[in-house]
């Protein structure tokens, strides 16, 4: 709804952490089926926190190669 700027004014405004809401936010652009995955308990073995802590592609094929290719 753009109610705050960025990640700080957020965590700010829930009484949190802004490197962990940061953390958090990027999960939401997870590919659709890679977060069904995870629901399922069906985790690869390539998407643990140290890969989620790198740079997430925007494009989801891109992400699948990635977190899903086993």
């Amino acid at each position: 709804e753009g109610l705050f700027a960025n990640t700080v004014e957020l965590a700010r405004s829930l009484g949190l952490e802004p490197g962990m809401v940061a953390r958090t936010t990027r999960l939401t652009m997870l590919a659709p089926n890679i977060i069904h995955r995870i629901i399922m308990g069906d985790i690869p073995s390539k998407l643990n926190l140290g890969t989620l802590r790198t740079a997430i592609p925007d494009l989801w094929k891109e992400q699948e190669k990635i977190f899903l290719d086993e």
